[in-house]
Formats: structure tokens, sequence, C-alpha cells
């Protein structure tokens, strides 16, 4: 017999619900992605600048 699962975890879901599950994760990914690289570049700007400022 199957194990028994909660309704609506994950090994429920049919083939195409899981497939739509597992591009919404990845699209979540790549936002995370995106903010992190954007902050990223906000802090070395901001350490870019104020290494100027403090060498002038």
């Amino acid at each position: 017999s199957q194990a028994q699962t909660s309704p609506g975890s994950f090994s429920d879901l049919n083939v195409s619900e899981r497939e739509e599950q597992v591009l919404a994760l990845e699209a979540d990914i790549t936002r995370w992605e995106q903010k992190y690289l954007e902050e990223s570049t906000m802090r070395q700007f901001a350490m870019d600048a104020a290494a100027t400022a403090a060498a002038q």
C-alpha cells in the first residue's frame, strides 16, 4: 500500500501540477538571484565611492 501523505503535498500532484510548481520555484530563484546581484552591485558601488572619498 502507498504511504499516506498530507493533502496538498508534492507527491499528491500530477505531473503537470508538479511541473508548474517547479517552474514557479525556478522563477523565485531567478528573482532572488537578481535581487542579490543588484544589492551586491550597490554595495560595491558604495564601497568604491567611500574609498574614493577617503583617498581625497
